[in-house]
C-alpha cells in the first residue's frame, strides 16, 4: 500500500511520545495544523495527544501553530466523522442536526432488536437447538453454547463489515450447502426404530448376566439412561455419538456391537441434517430480522449510530467528487493511533482518507488485535500489516522492569513467533538501565467460574498485595489474565 508507514509499538514502548514527535516534525516541515488528521481510540487519548503537541510547539516557540492545532482533525474516529458529516451534510444528503446515539444506547437498542427477532424465531429453533445442545443449558464450564449468541455474533459482524441483509441470505444458503457436502445423503429407513430395537435387545441380554465386570456395568447404565431419554423424546445427538463409543467387557462386546453400529448412522439421520439446516438458516434469518428491525427504529426516530457515521463518510470518500476534491485540499497527513483496534469499516475509511491526504502513519501493536475490540478482525490486521513494506519498530520499553520484560519477551516470542522476534521483544534503553533493575512476578490461580468473580478476586488480590507491601504503588502493577 502506497504512502503508508506502520509503526509497531508494544505497550510501554513510547508510542504516544513517538506519535507526538512525528506530528511536530510534520508541522515543522510545512504542514499546517489544520491539515492534520489524527485518530485515537478514546476522547481522553485525543485530548492528551492534542495537549502534548501544543506543549512541544510552544517549546519550539511556534505559538501561532500551537493555537491552530485545535482546528485540525484530532479525535476519535467517530468524533472526526461527526464533524465531517456536519460540515458536508448537503453532500451526504442528510440533515446536519441528525442525532447520533451514544454507543451504549446504540448497543442497547440493537440488543432489543436482536431479542425481538429471537422471540419471533425461537419457536422454530428451540427443538433443533436442544437436540444439537445449542440451547444454553447448564452452568459454568458445562454450559452449552447458545444459538442466540451465534445470532448476535452474525449480526454484529454484518454491521461491522457492511454486509447487507440480501448478502446475509446468500450466506445462509452457502453455509448450509457447504456443510451439506460433508454429509452422505440421508437414509430413508427409520433409524430411530433400528437404534431403539438394538438398545432394547442389548439391555435384555446384559440384564440377564449374573456376574458383570464394572466396565460393562457402566455401559449398562449408559444404555438405560439414554433409552429413558429416547422414551421421553428428549434425546440429543450427542447421545447417538456416545453410543458409538461404548466399550464393555470382552464378554459383552458382541451384545453391544449392534447398538454402536446403529448409532454410527447419525450423520445420515434425516432429522439430524434437518436440525443442522434449521440452525444455520434460522440463525442467519434471525440476524437479518434484528438488523432490519434496528434500521427501522433508527429511520423512525431520525437517529444514526457510530457505524452509520463511518459508513456515510466512507461513502463520501468513494462516491462524492465534491467531498474528495475539498478534502484533498484540506488534509495532508493522516495519523492513526491504536491501529490494531481498527474495524473493517474503519480500515476501509483509513485507506480512502490516505488516498486523499497522500500520506499516513499508522501506530499500533498487532499483538493486541487478538482481543477483537469493537469488531477488530485479527486476521484482517495480519494481512494488512503484511502488505506494508518494512514496518518500523519501537523496540525499547520505557515502563517495565527487567524481570517483567524477561517474562513477556519469553512468552510473546513463542506465542507470536510468526511475527519475528524483532517485532516482539523489547529491550531496556540504556538511560533506564538502573531504574529498570529488578521487579518480580506473582502467579495467581483463581478458582472462580465467571468473569465477575474473577474480577473481584483479582481486585482483592491487588488490594492485599498493596497492603502487605507499602512501597508498591497501584501504578507499579501490571496484570496479565
Amino acid at each position: 500500500m502506497k504512502n503508508i508507514e506502520l509503526i509497531n509499538a508494544s505497550a510501554g514502548s513510547g508510542k504516544t511520545f513517538n506519535l507526538t514527535q512525528r506530528i511536530v516534525e510534520a508541522l515543522k516541515s510545512g504542514i499546517d495544523p489544520e491539515e492534520l488528521m489524527a485518530t485515537t481510540f478514546t476522547n481522553k487519548a485525543a485530548d492528551e495527544l492534542r495537549e502534548r503537541i501544543r506543549v512541544e510547539l510552544l517549546k519550539n516557540k511556534q505559538v501561532e501553530e500551537a493555537g491552530r492545532i485545535y482546528d485540525g482533525f484530532i479525535g476519535t474516529v467517530n468524533g472526526i466523522c461527526a464533524r465531517l458529516l456536519k460540515e458536508y451534510a448537503l453532500d451526504a444528503g442528510m440533515s446536519p442536526a441528525i442525532d447520533v446515539m451514544p454507543e451504549n444506547d446504540g448497543d442497547r437498542i440493537f440488543n432489543i432488536a436482536i431479542d425481538s427477532a429471537i422471540e419471533l424465531y425461537a419457536g422454530n429453533m428451540e427443538a433443533s437447538a436442544r437436540r444439537l445442545e445449542l440451547d444454553g443449558r447448564g452452568i459454568g464450564f458445562s454450559k452449552n453454547d447458545d444459538w442466540r449468541d451465534h445470532v448476535k455474533k452474525i449480526a454484529d459482524l454484518a454491521r461491522s463489515n457492511l454486509i447487507l441483509p440480501d448478502t446475509l441470505r446468500e450466506c445462509a444458503v452457502n453455509s448450509w450447502e457447504s456443510i451439506q457436502l460433508l454429509f452422505d445423503p440421508p437414509v430413508k429407513n427409520n433409524l430411530d426404530e433400528e437404534l431403539m430395537d438394538a438398545i432394547t435387545l442389548a439391555l435384555n441380554h446384559l440384564e440377564s448376566i449374573d456376574i458383570m465386570p464394572q466396565i460393562t456395568r457402566r455401559v449398562l447404565d449408559v444404555l438405560k439412561a439414554i433409552k429413558e431419554r429416547f422414551d421421553k423424546k428428549y434425546f440429543t445427538w450427542s447421545d447417538w455419538v456416545r453410543l458409538t463409543k461404548l466399550h464393555p467387557g470382552v464378554g459383552a462386546i458382541d451384545i453391544v456391537a449392534p447398538v454402536c453400529a446403529a448409532a454410527d448412522h447419525v450423520l445420515r439421520h434425516p432429522q439430524f441434517q434437518e436440525d443442522v439446516r434449521q440452525m444455520i438458516e434460522g440463525s442467519f434469518l434471525c440476524a437479518i430480522g434484528a438488523l432490519e428491525g434496528y434500521e427501522a427504529f433508527k429511520r423512525e426516530h431520525g437517529l444514526m449510530d457510530f457505524t452509520d457515521q463511518e459508513t456515510r463518510v466512507l461513502d463520501l470518500c468513494r462516491n462524492n467528487s465534491a467531498f474528495t476534491s475539498s478534502m484533498c485540499d484540506r488534509i495532508q497527513l493522516v495519523m492513526v493511533d491504536e491501529f490494531q483496534d481498527t474495524s473493517p469499516i474503519q480500515l476501509a475509511l483509513f485507506l480512502a482518507l490516505n488516498e486523499l491526504a497522500g500520506h499516513s502513519v499508522w501506530v499500533g501493536d498487532p499483538k493486541q488485535a487478538i482481543y477483537g475490540f469493537r469488531g477488530t478482525d485479527p486476521q484482517l490486521m495480519e494481512e494488512v500489516v503484511a502488505l506494508i513494506d518494512e514496518p518500523s519498530v519501537l523496540g525499547h520499553s520505557w515502563r517495565s522492569r527487567e524481570n517483567l520484560l524477561n517474562f513477556t519477551n519469553a512468552l510473546f516470542s513463542q506465542v507470536f513467533h510468526e511475527m519475528g522476534a524483532d517485532k516482539v521483544i523489547l529491550k531496556v534503553p540504556p538511560e533506564r538501565a538502573e531504574l529498570a533493575k529488578g521487579g518480580w512476578l506473582e502467579a495467581w490461580y483463581l478458582t472462580v467460574r465467571n468473569n465477575t468473580d474473577e474480577a473481584a478476586a483479582i481486585a482483592n488480590g491487588v488490594r492485599k498485595l498493596i497492603e502487605n507491601n507499602p512501597d508498591i504503588n497501584p501504578g507499579d502493577i501490571a496484570i496479565l489474565c
